[in-house]
């Protein structure tokens, strides 16, 4: 029985990517996010679930730069999408697809939803969503997520 090896990854062009759900839109970060994005990251009980301590504002500064030219083309490139709420536009958090291998076409997942927005099923929205690009174009084959 032959196998037939998986097709060539194509980095997807991200710059202008949007995903709707019910109820959030993902999208590329843009710099008017700035102050939202760090009233999140500048707060310990944000920080607290993350790898990483409290962000100044310099530090979210160059972390929302970074977050506009989303990449997903080599091993460990990581796309970090801002999360508005369709309703009223508000800021509610980032979800974030992580490319950890081509060869095993594996990647991973997660989030961060503002303390203020929480409890309303916007985490599993946002995972959902996620996966849904993530596996989309049969592209991933293995996706972990890693939740606090």
């Amino acid at each position: 029985m032959a196998v037939t090896p998986p097709a060539p990854f194509v980095a997807p062009n991200l710059q202008a990517l949007q995903i709707v759900t019910e109820r959030l839109i993902l999208r590329v970060p843009r710099a008017d996010d700035l102050a939202a994005f760090n009233a999140m990251n500048s707060r310990n009980d944000v920080a607290a679930y993350l790898p990483r301590g409290v962000r100044t504002l310099d530090q979210s500064r160059r972390a929302l730069v970074a977050d506009m030219a989303p990449r997903l083309a080599a091993d460990d490139d990581v796309m970090t999408l801002a999360v508005e709420r369709r309703r009223d536009q508000a800021f509610i958090g980032e979800g974030v697809v992580i490319l950890r291998s081509i060869a095993h076409m594996g990647g991973e997942v997660g989030y961060v939803v503002h303390p203020d927005h929480r409890g309303n099923g916007y985490a599993t929205e946002i995972t959902k969503a996620l996966l849904g690009f993530g596996f989309g174009r049969d592209e991933l084959h293995r996706i972990i997520g890693r939740v606090d």
